[in-house]
């Protein structure tokens, strides 16, 4: 009885002894973080402080210890911002050089016309391949639409193109298709009209091919006229845009411009570098002031 009084004593001193070493152990594990997380606040506020030379001294020597990751945003950012003239006085970075590399001017832009088609074949059993597949002879059209050729080249913009987007047929697994629905998706350029196109692809196609709109014309700009003048004169870049806008609407020659790049357009996470938002500006006003009517 004695004996097991002792044991049992044992046992419980142990797994108190037990316990307050884990009560210790996560004791330390607590501190040592809060340690961690005040030396970094520490440090980032301190490095807030600094100016940018001395932001590249600290990180070039160590001084400022930051975690690999952080360290590899930090020389990121700092490679950005030399790409970026940060660095530099405002007048220096808001220069020709810099407006001619991020502002470009649209001086033509293609059209757009969506055609929708629909052709006609003869309903049968596919077992026994009966009636005309109306998809096959809507494949026969696809084709045809590929192999369009076009011979005038525009100046500015590239050749018009014709692309086959959406297709829809049948009903039913053994059912030969009577009617074969497609959509062309059609860029005009300023030697080939939205019309002229139509009447272009209605002529290889057996389809009934029925425009959506026309309005949605290409454009461009003479080389003699003043908003072409000023362009060369401020030193912008001129270009043919393959991508549609307002600009397709307005009935007088006119001008596409802006600051950032086309190529985020309709991505994720789109954006724009305040750096580009101040050259817009700067090349806005030159643009006016060289305005010659």
């Amino acid at each position: 009885m004695i004996g097991m009084v002792l044991l049992q004593g044992f046992w419980i001193r142990n797994a108190i002894n037990l316990k307050e070493d884990s009560i210790k152990d996560s004791a330390f594990r607590a501190l040592n973080e809060v340690a961690d997380r005040v030396e970094k606040d520490y440090e980032a506020k301190a490095y807030k402080g600094l100016n940018g030379y001395e932001k590249r001294q600290q990180l070039n020597q160590g001084t400022i210890q930051l975690d690999y990751q952080a360290r590899i945003r930090l020389r990121n950012n700092l490679k950005l911002q030399r790409e970026e003239g940060f660095g530099e006085p405002l007048e220096n970075r808001i220069s020709l050089a810099f407006m001619t590399n991020y502002i470009k001017n649209a001086v033509a832009e293609r059209g757009l016309m969506v055609l929708d088609g629909e052709l006609r074949g003869k309903a049968g059993h596919a077992a026994r391949k009966e009636g005309l597949n109306a998809i096959y002879e809507a494949m026969k059209d696809m084709a045809a639409i590929a192999e369009l050729d076009f011979t005038d080249q525009s100046e500015w913009l590239p050749e018009p193109g014709a692309q086959v987007t959406m297709i829809s047929a049948g009903t039913r697994h053994n059912v030969v298709p009577d009617i074969c629905s497609y959509v062309v998706d059609v860029r005009s350029n300023d030697c080939y009209g939205n019309e002229q196109l139509l009447e272009m692809i209605r002529s290889v196609c057996r389809a009934e091919l029925t425009p959506r709109s026309t309005r949605l014309r290409a454009s461009g700009l003479d080389e003699k006229h003043f908003l072409m003048q000023a362009i060369a004169a401020t030193g912008l870049k001129a270009f043919g845009s393959s991508t549609l806008s307002d600009m397709a609407l307005i009935p007088f020659p006119s001008v596409k411009m802006g600051p950032g790049e086309s190529s985020r357009s309709h991505t994720a996470g789109e954006y724009i570098r305040k750096s580009e938002l101040e050259r817009g500006v700067e090349a806005y006003c030159r643009f006016l002031e060289h305005i010659e009517i």
